[in-house]
């Protein structure tokens, strides 16, 4: 059976589940993801906070 560890961090400014190794880039919005209010990553998601 497999195993998954998923990090969770809720800030003022961001919620931000990871299941890979921590990256500050993961934090770099580009226009597009500030648009859509995400970022979508292989081992990472970044939400936009709950307004």
């Amino acid at each position: 059976m497999n195993e998954i560890s998923i990090d969770l961090y809720v800030s003022h400014r961001q919620i931000h589940f990871r299941s890979g190794p921590y990256d500050e880039s993961f934090n770099d919005w580009t226009k597009d993801e500030i648009q859509q209010g995400a970022i979508l990553g292989k081992s990472h998601v970044v939400f936009d906070p709950i307004a």
